[in-house]
C-alpha cells in the first residue's frame, strides 16, 4: 500500500514549527497523488454546495490548507483515490544530534557536549 502524508506547516514566524500530518492511502491507479489531493480540494470548492459556500465565506476568500482540514469532507478525497487513514497515531520526535552510540574510548567532554545539546 502506498501512502501520502499531507504535511501542513504554518508559515507565520511564531508558530512555524506547528505541523499537521494527515495520512492517506493511495489507490493503485492514482499516478500523481499531489495532483489528486489538489483536485479533491478544487472539486469541493467548485461543488456549489452550502458547505462549500460556507467554507469560502468563512475563509474570507483565502481558503487554505488549514481550511481543508476543517471543511473538506473525506468523500472528496476518496473520489480522487485518496482514503484518509484514521487511527491512534503516535508521534516520536527526536533530536537529530542525539548520540545513540558512544564508543568507550570517548572522553568525558563528550558527555558535557551532549548535555549542552539537550
Amino acid at each position: 500500500m502506498k501512502t501520502l502524508n499531507l504535511v501542513i506547516q504554518f508559515s507565520r514566524e511564531w508558530d512555524k514549527y506547528d505541523t499537521f500530518v494527515v495520512p492517506y492511502a493511495i489507490r493503485d491507479d492514482v499516478e500523481d497523488p499531489e495532483a489528486a489531493l489538489r483536485a479533491a480540494v478544487q472539486d469541493f470548492l467548485a461543488s456549489g454546495t452550502e458547505d462549500a459556500k460556507h467554507a469560502i465565506d468563512y475563509s474570507c476568500g483565502y481558503f487554505n490548507w488549514g481550511d481543508v482540514l476543517s471543511f473538506v469532507p473525506n468523500s472528496y478525497f476518496v473520489n480522487r483515490g485518496l482514503t484518509p487513514i484514521e487511527g491512534d497515531f503516535i508521534d516520536v520526535t527526536v533530536n537529530h544530534d542525539e548520540v545513540l552510540e558512544k564508543s568507550s574510548d570517548k572522553d568525558e567532554d563528550d558527555d558535557k557536549n551532549k548535555e549542552k545539546i539537550q
